[in-house]
């Protein structure tokens, strides 16, 4: 969700309209994440460019759950559109609205005749679910009682260009060292693959 932003902006208008504090905003410049404002001092502005930047980071670290060192690393190489679509994604979100769970119109309106509440879902800003959603709720429901141990586990992976359609990928945390060394190598490698052209 993109929404329209004044031209400047304060730092506190700034960390309420992305629902952030203002010491994390802060802490993000210090670290390069994210250019200071327009104006410093006590008349410091914001920008857009600051809205659709921090929304970007939001994506890369709390929905991809990158660490900050690899935040900075994807944005020094981001196209504008793919800062767009990041940005779109770190947008603030709405509060979930309650769906009924289960899937016919008739269960919904027997369990309200009934007098109970039927059971529900969320769903983000009161959107149709998608099909993971049904998915999910489904599988909730065929696993009542008998809940699965929660052992599936996403793995952190980090992606190096070498060519538009080449890339290095590495499983697991990388240190700064080694994330410096993938590099290299994929400088290496793409000076061979170009050489060729």
């Amino acid at each position: 969700m993109m929404f329209y932003v004044e031209s400047e902006l304060t730092l506190g208008r700034l960390a309420e309209l992305l629902d952030m504090q203002p010491r994390t905003i802060r802490s993000y410049i210090a670290r390069d994440l994210l250019r200071g404002p327009e104006v410093g001092g006590r008349w410091a502005r914001y920008t857009g460019y600051h809205v659709t930047r921090l929304q970007a980071i939001r994506a890369l670290k709390d929905l991809q759950g990158l660490p900050l060192a690899e935040v900075r690393r994807r944005l020094l190489s981001i196209t504008g559109p793919e800062l767009a679509a990041l940005a779109s994604e770190g947008a603030v979100p709405q509060k979930p609205a309650l769906l009924p769970k289960t899937g016919s119109a008739l269960d919904y309106i027997r369990s309200l005749k009934q007098g109970g509440q039927p059971e529900a879902t969320p769903v983000l800003g009161g959107a149709s679910p998608t099909p993971m959603d049904s998915v999910l709720v489904r599988l909730d429901q065929l696993t009542t009682g008998n809940k699965p141990q929660r052992r599936s586990r996403g793995e952190i992976w980090v992606s190096i260009p070498v060519t538009p359609d080449v890339e290095i990928r590495v499983r697991g945390t990388q240190t700064a060292e080694q994330l410096s060394r993938w590099e290299r190598i994929a400088d290496h490698l793409r000076e061979l693959l170009m050489a060729g052209s």
